[in-house]
C-alpha cells in the first residue's frame, strides 16, 4: 500500500482474503485503519494445537468432526 501511496487503508477479506486481512492486522502497521473479514477461522486451543503439531484428535471429540483420511 505504501508504494501505491496510501496513507491510510482499510483491509477486507472473504475465504483467502480473510487470512491475508488476518497478517495485515497482526502486523499493525500504523496506515490499516481496521480489517473486516467474514470468514473468521477459529478453532478452540485444546484442537488447534494437536492439529498444528500433527497429532490426533483430542479423544473426546465427536466422531462426526473427526476427518478420517484412512
Amino acid at each position: 500500500m505504501k508504494r501505491l501511496r496510501y496513507t491510510r487503508f482499510v483491509a477486507q477479506g472473504g475465504d483467502l482474503g480473510a487470512g491475508f486481512s488476518e497478517v495485515m492486522a497482526l502486523q499493525a502497521p500504523p496506515e490499516l485503519l481496521g480489517i473486516h473479514v467474514n470468514l473468521p477461522g477459529t478453532i478452540p486451543p485444546d484442537i488447534a494445537k494437536p492439529l498444528q503439531a500433527g497429532d490426533p484428535p483430542p479423544p473426546d471429540l465427536p466422531a462426526d468432526e473427526c476427518d478420517h483420511a484412512d
